[in-house]
């Protein structure tokens, strides 16, 4: 019987390439994919005037906004959730008149550092164990923690921290290692 040359790195990098593709800027790559998850969320704006230069400048913001994260030296918990709140509000900034909610801007900048820690781990090694977990039905209906609107309309930031700090008690460890592994579950399912 012949056995197979392929490694286990061989196979992850298959994978990521079916996922994002050629990867020349991991941080660039992840705000893209990462748009790909919450872009049907945005009501109407594919029909918006002004949509290639609002996602042009969000993309812009939001690698720029990664890279002064991944350049910083967090330390607290509470470093990293203001860092968030001000993002989120730039992000929804950016979007001018067109409806754009913390729910679809806590998604993709979740999303964003999930996928660079996916591509690139050693650039978030040390910053990782602070990244929020991205808010969608899945995680919402396998953890039960219950949130007052549809996870893409959350209109207030205090509800989202509620909701991330409720999650970090119930689920002890780093978060995102909890994510991916209740993600998986309610999705494989």
């Amino acid at each position: 019987m012949k056995r197979t040359i392929l490694t286990e790195k061989d196979y992850n990098d298959f994978y990521k390439a079916i996922l994002f593709g050629k990867i020349e800027n991991p941080i660039n790559t992840s705000v893209k994919r990462a748009y790909r998850d919450l872009c049907r969320t945005i009501t109407g704006f594919s029909k918006n005037d002004k949509h290639n230069e609002i996602l042009y400048n969000a993309i812009k913001l939001l690698t720029e906004e990664i890279k002064m994260l991944i350049c910083s030296k967090i330390e607290q918990q509470g470093f990293f959730d203001e860092w968030h709140k001000r993002c989120c509000d730039e992000l929804i900034k950016v979007f001018e008149n067109q409806k754009f909610y913390y729910g679809q801007a806590q998604k993709w900048i979740n999303m964003s550092l999930k996928y660079l820690s996916m591509i690139e781990h050693k650039s978030v090694e040390n910053i990782y164990e602070y990244f929020h977990i991205p808010i969608d039905n899945y995680i919402i209906e396998e953890t039960g923690i219950k949130i007052s609107a549809v996870w893409s309309r959350i209109t207030d930031y205090s509800e989202y921290l509620k909701w991330q700090k409720e999650f970090r008690t119930l689920y002890m460890g780093i978060p995102l290692d909890n994510e991916f592994k209740l993600w998986l579950k309610a999705t494989l399912n």
